[in-house]
């Protein structure tokens, strides 16, 4: 029995040396081939990397060969209006994080798509460093690769228009690109109130071009602490339709001193950010009796254009909201009757008058396809000629705008 477990334990200890030469030449033969080279590029410039702290497994996993490599990043990248077009690429189970250093501080630490909306405090050069992590998985390689450049950063103040020509109606979008620093954005113009607003390191407004508004050039200044920028758009003409409406009930000075009351100081008032997302919905599906800016005659010769629009539709049918927005009025009018008004962000706000039924209140939060309340006959109503529909407007500001261009999902408040 002896010699039985002597022999065992020889075997055992020869296996023990095979496993341990097998897996110590396999550990010799491993390199670092295998480890992910992803392809990082800022300012359109492919970036080499700069350090790897890398582990490598052997045999599947039994054990784990390290390699590590450093070096000062030496490669430097200009960013004009601090965007660095940062862009990572084949980096298929690696988390990318990106820090930016200055004089030893870190200023930003995020991924990415978080870099977007990061602004550079001021011109000069910063330390950045893109790090790609994988993390410990069983047979898998793991470890971190750093890719480090410096970014010279300079102001480079940019204003554009989504379109150098709009028709009356329309949206257009105002970006002001490339500006540093914490310095409020301003912006003036005879087109109306312009409200900006923060997206991927920019400022976006937009600008209504009422159905009113006279054709021809108009000059948009932009003011951001030292820099002034100026932009020029054309108005053209609309297409509007005629239209036959029956004759208005005159409106007592009570019912119009409450409206303005109640609604204008809304004219002035606006989000910070926008709230809704992709196209419009149309509140009401129905025939549309009285188009945005038609120019409507009535019995007598009275005539005037129209800021809105008129959907036809039984009393009681339901209206939605056509994107999210919060509720800043809700309640009864004299001259509109049950009336809603949604503010969207930015100051664009959409009306509805003669509602039957009010389903919000204000303060509420609404969304896409939220109903706001039913189609009514309340108000000043002409119901011996008028068919019962639902009054509809769509303003930034005190502004009106053609909804029908939202529900498209086209113009300016699409274009950025």
């Amino acid at each position: 029995m002896k010699r039985f477990f002597t022999w065992l334990i020889g075997v055992l200890l020869t296996a023990v040396v095979l496993v341990g030469a097998t897996v110590a030449w396999f550990y010799y033969e491993t390199d670092n081939r295998e480890m992910p080279a992803p392809q990082v590029s800022a300012g359109g410039e492919e970036l080499q990397m700069t350090r790897y702290d890398w582990y490598q497994p052997v045999l599947f996993g039994v054990a784990y060969k390290p390699f590590s490599h450093g070096a000062h990043p030496v490669r430097r990248v200009a960013a004009p209006g601090g965007a660095l077009g940062l862009e990572v690429e084949e980096a298929q189970g690696l988390t990318a994080r990106v820090d930016i250093q200055k004089n030893g501080k870190t200023l930003f630490t995020g991924t990415p798509e978080d870099l977007l909306a990061y602004r550079f405090p001021a011109a000069g050069e910063y330390l950045c460093t893109v790090t790609l992590t994988a993390e410990k998985k069983p047979g898998k390689g793991y470890g971190a690769l750093q890719y480090g450049f410096t970014a010279v950063v300079s102001e480079a103040p940019v204003v554009e228009l989504s379109a150098e020509k709009a028709a009356q109606g329309s949206v257009v979008a105002l970006r002001v690109s490339g500006l540093l620093g914490e310095a409020p954005v301003s912006a003036q113009c005879e087109l109306g109130t312009v409200n900006f607003t923060q997206k991927e390191g920019a400022y976006i407004a937009y600008l209504p071009i009422a159905y009113h508004r006279e054709v021809g050039e108009y000059d948009i200044q932009v003011q951001a602490g030292s820099f002034f920028g100026t932009a020029v758009l054309q108005v053209v003409g609309g297409d509007f339709e005629r239209v036959e409406l029956p004759a208005e009930l005159p409106a007592s000075e009570g019912d119009a001193a409450q409206f303005r009351n109640k609604i204008w100081p809304l004219y002035d008032t606006a989000g910070e950010a926008p709230l809704w997302a992709g196209r419009f919905l149309q509140p009401v599906v129905g025939a549309v009796s009285a188009p945005y800016g038609a120019h409507c005659y009535r019995p007598g010769g009275g005539r005037s254009r129209h800021s809105g629009v008129d959907i036809l539709a039984p009393a009681g049918t339901p209206v939605a909201c056509p994107a999210g927005g919060t509720v800043v009025f809700a309640g009864s009018l004299g001259l509109t009757g049950n009336t809603v008004v949604v503010e969207h962000g930015l100051g664009l706000k959409t009306y509805y008058y003669y509602m039957q039924d009010l389903y919000v209140s204000p303060g509420d939060q609404v969304q896409a396809g939220q109903q706001l309340g039913t189609v009514g006959t309340t108000g000043l109503w002409n119901d011996e000629g008028g068919a019962s529909h639902l009054h509809y407007e769509v303003k930034i500001g005190n502004q009106s705008i053609d909804p029908e261009p939202l529900e498209r999902g086209e113009g300016g408040l699409f274009a950025y």
